[in-house]
């Protein structure tokens, strides 16, 4: 399966979730706060572009491998993750970030 970059160099299905940058430093910054310093799990990432936002400490998982960030990636359906509980600060179903609690 190949993805196509827009203009920007996004993937395709990653163009919808661009932010203005004001918005996206408001919300990542958040979300970065929230998460606090554990390991995030990023489920469904396509190419990993809202993952990279939160930073280094983001393991990206999806059932094809689009990334176009650096990254670590897990082959995995979010059905059954192969990650036992606890094991991360949050998860981002369809990169959705929630923190645990």
């Amino acid at each position: 399966m190949s993805v196509t970059p827009d203009d920007v160099g996004r993937a395709a299905h990653d163009s919808r979730r661009a932010l203005p940058a004001d918005v996206g430093a408001v919300l990542y910054g958040r979300l970065r706060r929230e998460l606090g310093s554990d390991v995030v799990l990023d489920v469904g990432a396509g190419s990993g572009v809202v993952g990279a936002e939160l930073g280094e400490r983001v393991v990206l998982t999806d059932v094809v491998d689009w990334r176009s960030v650096p990254l670590p990636f897990v082959r995995a359906d979010a059905a059954a993750l192969p990650f036992r509980s606890g094991c991360c600060s949050g998860g981002a179903p369809g990169s959705g970030v929630a923190p645990r609690g």
